[in-house]
């Protein structure tokens, strides 16, 4: 009863992920010909490689500073912010500070992907799940059985199939833009 509970909370959550997770991109995507962003669009600097950079700091900076005042807001209520100083000078505190640096810089690598390569930078980025598992192999020795690997498997088909349908109008901007969106997916 316990084990179809956690699945069924398990599936919940993974469904939100990814509707989440694709409502992201979107919004963020059609977000970017609006407003302050248009605005941006228009000054000189906007369609080079620092304008890239500048605009997706700003917004991955916006996002995580969001998400990061609403966990302090849920910890507060939980009645845990006692914790929350002497967490962050523990060891295990310090590797959580470099994966939010990590994740910072993976968000503002997929921003940029975003721009530049379209949607498809979504599908690329979507592999973070088989390169971490990959990783996890090479640098930790973990062993992959094989609903891992079918996994793994599933994670890059889905990745062809997504952006097989722009993989004829790539140019060099989108091309680079890809590649970006792959250090977000080793990031991430």
């Amino acid at each position: 009863k316990t084990k179809a509970r956690f699945l069924r909370k398990g599936l919940m959550f993974a469904f939100a992920s990814g509707i989440s997770y694709g409502l992201f991109s979107a919004f963020l995507t059609v977000g970017e010909a609006w407003g302050v962003w248009n605005e941006f669009w228009a000054l000189p600097i906007a369609g080079t490689i620092i304008g890239y950079c500048l605009l997706s700091a700003v917004g991955s900076g916006l996002n995580d500073l969001i998400s990061g005042v609403w966990c302090l807001i849920i910890a507060t209520a939980k009645g845990k912010m006692r914790d929350f100083w002497p967490g962050l000078k523990s060891k295990p505190g310090r590797l959580i500070i470099c994966g939010a640096l990590c994740g910072a810089i993976a968000s503002t690598c997929y921003i940029i992907g975003l721009m530049m390569a379209g949607g498809i930078a979504a599908a690329v980025t979507a592999l973070c799940s088989a390169v971490g598992a990959i990783l996890a192999r090479i640098l930790y020795k973990q062993k992959l059985n094989l609903r891992m690997i079918c996994g793994i498997m599933v994670c890059f088909i889905a990745a062809v199939v997504l952006g097989g349908t722009t993989l004829g109008n790539i140019d060099t901007t989108a091309t680079i833009g890809m590649c970006i969106a792959f250090i977000a997916a080793i990031a991430w």
